[in-house]
């Protein structure tokens, strides 16, 4: 069997990751971007560009 038969080449498997891991991993990346978002709002930009 040649190199060009098949078609399709197989994907990488990453290893799963703990459900518990996982959801903390999310948690804490949420949490983050929220605390972001939420001290940069309009007034936050529009006093940062004058």
């Amino acid at each position: 069997m040649s190199s060009k038969q098949g078609g399709k080449a197989k994907p990488l498997k990453q290893p799963k990751a703990d459900k518990k891991e996982y959801d903390e991993k999310l948690d804490s990346r949420h949490e983050k971007h929220y605390r972001y978002v939420s001290t940069h709002d309009v007034a936050y930009w529009s006093w940062s560009f004058m």
